[in-house]
């Protein structure tokens, strides 16, 4: 593991240096815990008690964030997609024989190219919250040299607005789908949860794109779209009560997950990038 620390170029933006270093964290799988959390542990005394190296890592994983885009793993990782049920299960067969292409363009591509094996996010969940915590505060704890690149922050929030702005998209576009429309007309008035909520996070994004363009002051807390995205919770709450009296669909079911997962991804999103201090705790992961 040393050996390969020694070899990370902070600059580079190739990955095979990452896979290679993920692979002495990946455990056996005849003992995946405890090979894991060792495996973390190591990685954490060696950055330790070697911060030239801890910069390099942290350096490295920062030219990775501002290099590549990083929007989609905030809007489809974990989300149900907008192609229904059936289109997706037939995608998934198709990428079982034939894997997708795998660019150097997007985050979720080097995630991918990092995290191949389909059983890796059970040794990382095995590594408890306080060992990953640990690592990460070796490599916060490197401090940059003068004249690093120091946009890596930026970049992130950057990707969090633009992720934001899509979730809300799709919020609206969810919330005008015939199957959802059926089951409660007024969604196809002008006073909608999922169209408001558009408009506000429109607002809420013009104030922050001036905050951080032009120097203006931060932008108020999201709470009205907060609220827009309580009352299209709601809304999907009783659709699913009226479904378990009625009757529902593989179609709506899978329809309803994606707004619920959507919502909560994009409630999260706005907690991160709060900088009122008055937004409301993020919800539990």
């Amino acid at each position: 593991m040393l050996s390969i620390l020694k070899r990370i170029d902070p600059d580079s933006e190739r990955i095979d240096l990452l896979v290679e270093l993920v692979e002495r964290l990946r455990p056996p799988r005849t003992r995946v815990r405890s090979g894991a959390i060792g495996q973390v542990r190591v990685l954490t005394a060696l950055l330790g008690a070697n911060p030239a190296l801890a910069l390099a890592l942290r350096r490295h994983l920062t030219t990775l964030l501002v290099a590549r885009r990083h929007a989609s793993v905030y809007t489809d990782t974990g989300i149900f997609s907008n192609d229904g049920f059936v289109t997706e299960l037939k995608t998934r067969i198709a990428y079982r024989f034939l894997p997708p292409a795998l660019g150097d363009v997007y985050l979720s591509d080097a995630i991918d190219q990092v995290l191949y094996q389909t059983w890796d996010y059970r040794w990382i969940r095995a590594v408890p919250g306080a060992d990953w915590l640990a690592l990460f505060d070796v490599l916060a704890a490197a401090a940059a040299p003068a004249g690093a690149r120091g946009d890596a922050r930026r970049s992130v929030t950057l990707g969090m607005l633009k992720a934001i702005r899509t979730l809300s998209c799709r919020i609206g576009a969810l919330g005008l789908e015939p199957r959802l429309v059926r089951s409660d007309p007024r969604m196809e008035d002008a006073e909608s949860p999922f169209l408001m909520q558009n408009i506000e996070t429109y607002a809420y994004l013009d104030a922050y794109t001036r905050m951080l363009e032009r120097g203006d002051g931060a932008p108020e807390a999201a709470r009205h779209l907060l609220v827009m995205l309580d009352q299209c919770d709601a809304v999907v709450g009783k659709v699913r009560k009226t479904a378990r009296s009625q009757g529902t669909t593989v179609a709506l079911t899978y329809l309803l997950l994606a707004i619920t997962q959507s919502v909560e991804r994009m409630r999260k999103l706005l907690f991160l990038v709060d900088v009122s201090g008055a937004a409301p705790p993020a919800p539990p992961a």
